[in-house]
């Protein structure tokens, strides 16, 4: 569907492509979970620094934009509105 089903959080030597099916489960309500066969993982973690030197460039206004737009776009309605979200 191109929208967001969950977070997945691993260690830096994880590769959630290794667990399939992949269980994704509410961390307060364990009851609630579900198995994806599926699934597109994308890396959210960049390095800033390394051995203190500044090693990532910053995006412009215009590319911020873009990514925010995109990122919208990956999200349910129902976990947009501003009543009840999901």
């Amino acid at each position: 569907t191109g929208k967001a089903e969950g977070d997945y959080i691993t260690l830096e030597n994880e590769n959630p492509y290794d667990e399939q099916p992949l269980k994704l489960f509410h961390p307060v309500h364990t009851y609630k979970m579900k198995f994806i066969k599926s699934f597109e993982a994308i890396d959210l973690h960049h390095n800033i620094y390394e051995n203190g030197k500044l090693v990532y460039q910053m995006p412009t206004e215009d590319e911020s934009r873009e990514y925010l737009a995109l990122g919208l776009q990956s999200i349910w309605d129902e976990n947009k509105r501003f009543l009840n979200p999901q």
